[in-house]
């Protein structure tokens, strides 16, 4: 099976969330990252497949995908003002990925890539071990230019860390 590199390196955009976003929000310790899809390894982004058959190799991250998306998530809470250390925060926020995929969107003089992420959200009091919240987060983005499966990944993690910031777990 082929493997592509889609990106070594990869830096979280220092934009993916204003300062003070979360001001009234609760401080919050992201204690884990878990990657429940199905892959194997666990950078792998997306399978190439053509026509719907068998895979004939792999999109791929140089690191684990969840690394990447609690390094993300950990850097907007950090950038918000809400980050804090273990035994220190008011919530514990777990992340579980549930999935992560791209679909090729075809129009008239274009083609576009679509990329999804969509993971659970829990948080927990940490004094009691008790659920506060818990739901599915998404985040969308697509491209048509430069290189796509990067592009439409940055965009929908983005897209993902702006509407984890707005989930009522961190009311």
């Amino acid at each position: 099976m082929a493997m592509n590199t889609v990106w070594r390196d990869y830096q979280v955009p220092s934009d993916i969330i204003a300062p003070g976003a979360l001001s009234t929000a609760k401080s919050v310790s992201l204690t884990e990252t878990k990657d429940l899809r199905k892959k194997d390894p666990c950078h792998v982004m997306q399978k190439i497949r053509q026509g719907g058959g068998l895979s004939i190799g792999a999109y791929m991250s140089d690191r684990p995908v969840a690394e990447i998306l609690h390094q993300a998530a950990s850097q907007a809470l950090e950038i918000a003002g809400n980050a804090k250390s273990p035994g220190r925060a008011e919530l514990n926020l777990t992340l579980k990925i549930q999935s992560l995929d791209f679909n090729v969107m075809v129009g008239f003089a274009q083609g576009m890539l679509k990329g999804v992420i969509q993971a659970q959200a829990v948080f927990t009091d940490p004094s009691s071990g008790k659920v506060v919240w818990e739901g599915i987060c998404e985040g969308a983005g697509r491209t048509g230019t430069g290189d796509l499966v990067k592009s439409a990944f940055t965009s929908a993690l983005t897209d993902f860390i702006q509407n984890l910031s707005a989930c009522p777990g961190f009311k």
